[in-house]
């Protein structure tokens, strides 16, 4: 269990930094702040 919730840890990292590369991009930011939103409702679901 430990080393899933690592890996999710690494997923949300990963689009943060996504998301700061596309900052110019607005409707990128959108795009991954809402599947953002979702993965972090997914994570707070199984805990």
């Amino acid at each position: 269990m430990y080393v899933l919730c690592v890996c999710k840890g690494l997923h949300m990292l990963l689009c943060l930094a996504l998301s700061m590369q596309t900052m110019l991009n607005k409707q990128s930011i959108n795009i991954h702040a809402k599947a953002y939103k979702v993965i972090a409702m997914q994570y707070k679901a199984r805990h």
